[in-house]
């Protein structure tokens, strides 16, 4: 070994895993490397740049003994050697019975067992460790959720922003809805839910998103369908404003907030606008008053983006035109900022044939207030999303984590999973078929979700019995 420890572990950290570990049994001497707390975490610490370890992003690996690292790595392999089976083979299923039907998956907290889940015959959510198949800690928070903004994490609390009702058939428009937030505490040796911000919303608006980061948290609404408006907390002083602005409202509109706010709506059938709110104008400081509102009107610059100039080659020769489907969203810590989802029709009589999935990313330039979110990606997929039977407003099933998107479409009147799965670094995705040999039918899902750390997917059928599937 003429080089150095440190240079080779440098160099291993430039190939793929697997060749990494294939290099070490060219000879006893660089075996020896295997047995080197600092070859385990060089390797790991490199591949978590550009996907998920089977561990949460927050782990300190330095803490771990060579054996979990070890573990952990052969866990990223077998997992990579899996997915690039067009159809991946299914390692595991557990069931656990969740006690009463009409249950929905809140967020899969990525890289551990812990999954939060709400039940709408009590009102309540709660943590379930699905390895021990045991519920952990419940708080209440409303009968009936219907709408779930991206993940915000910090020093290990995941938090989440929600539209809840106590009203069990969610007519949001009639009674009182709430805006809260919902932290899962795992830093403790018990994962703990509170929630720690929940405020009462005047009936009657229409919403469009939730946004949410560790220090503001609020939503778009409209009245009587004019003008859209943004309204945003501080998280801890409770301080309010209410942006009024020029653009007319899009129910279909999708934001995302870093410190300013990113407003992405449908503007016609090919093209999408971007709207940016600056950070001045959200209240970050949380010695302000409780209730201050802006009444001058934001005045958005048309930023129209001509985003789909060429149709996909299977519809070469067609009209067609895209409908605005969702806007979903995740903490972008490899993937994109914001996905946007549009069903392609080839009249407007059709049927969709098709789902036109867009990641959008940011382009940096010389001046902060120049950064823009672009579309820098997008592909086709066949099929439509399914819906929830039983619910009085459609409910997408879909899952979006970190650098994948999980679906639950039909096509040809057979449903089946497909997991998308986004590479920004080359700007290209693949598509799998997931399969299950047992049970559930497909049919009977109400809920779904995906962690790109475990390489599982989460489901819940409509008696409240949810199921594990792991892939690694």
């Amino acid at each position: 070994m003429d080089l150095n420890v440190d240079v080779w572990l440098y160099i291993l950290t430039l190939v793929p895993l697997r060749d990494a570990i294939s290099f070490t049994w060219v000879s006893r001497e660089f075996r020896s490397l295997t047995r080197e707390k600092t070859f385990w975490i060089s390797l790991l610490s490199a591949t978590r740049t550009i996907r998920p370890l089977p561990c949460p992003d927050d782990e300190d690996l330095t803490k771990c003994n060579i054996s979990d690292l070890a573990d952990m790595v052969f866990r990223v392999i077998r997992l990579e050697r899996n997915w690039a089976r067009s159809r991946p083979r299914v390692r595991a299923i557990e069931t656990i019975q969740l006690g009463n039907p009409d249950h929905r998956i809140l967020h899969a907290i990525p890289g551990t067992p812990l999954l939060v889940v709400h039940s709408g015959f009590d009102g309540t959510a709660t943590c379930w460790n699905i390895e021990t198949k045991s519920a952990l800690h419940s708080v209440y928070i409303g009968c009936s959720v219907f709408h779930v903004s991206l993940v915000s994490r910090r020093n290990k609390a995941y938090s989440i922003a929600l539209l809840v009702t106590n009203d069990p058939t969610e007519d949001y428009t009639a009674r009182p809805s709430y805006l809260a937030v919902l932290t899962i505490q795992t830093a403790s040796p018990s994962p703990r839910i509170d929630v720690p911000f929940r405020r009462e919303l005047e009936p009657g608006f229409t919403f469009g998103q939730l946004f949410l980061n560790p220090w503001v948290v609020g939503l778009l609404r409209v009245f009587e369908m004019e003008k859209l408006e943004i309204v945003a907390f501080n998280r801890y002083s409770g301080a309010c404003r209410v942006i009024h602005t020029d653009t007319v409202h899009d129910s279909k509109m999708g934001a995302f907030l870093d410190d300013s706010l990113y407003i992405v709506n449908h503007r016609n059938d090919t093209s999408s606008n971007v709207f940016t709110c600056p950070s001045y104008l959200l209240p970050y400081n949380d010695s302000e008053e409780p209730e201050t509102h802006i009444t001058e009107t934001l005045d958005w610059d048309d930023r129209g983006i001509r985003f789909w100039g060429a149709i996909d080659a299977s519809y070469a020769g067609l009209e067609a035109w895209f409908e605005t489907l969702d806007a979903v969203t995740a903490t972008p810590v490899r993937g994109a900022a914001l996905t946007t989802l549009h069903y392609i029709n080839v009249d407007e009589e059709a049927v969709p044939r098709a789902l036109n999935i867009r990641f959008w990313s940011f382009k940096d330039s010389d001046t902060p207030l120049s950064r823009r979110l672009y579309p820098a990606y997008s592909l086709n997929v066949r099929g439509m999303i399914a819906t929830v039977t039983n619910s009085s407003r459609p409910r997408y099933l879909m899952a979006n984590s970190d650098i994948s998107i999980l679906l639950l479409a039909s096509y040809d009147d057979t449903l089946g999973l497909l997991l998308v799965q986004y590479d920004p670094s080359a700007f290209s995705s693949t598509v799998r078929q997931l399969e299950i040999p047992s049970p559930p039918d497909l049919n009977t899902i109400s809920s779904i979700a995906v962690d790109d750390h475990r390489g599982t997917v989460m489901l819940i059928d409509e008696d409240g019995v949810l199921y594990s599937v792991s892939y690694a």
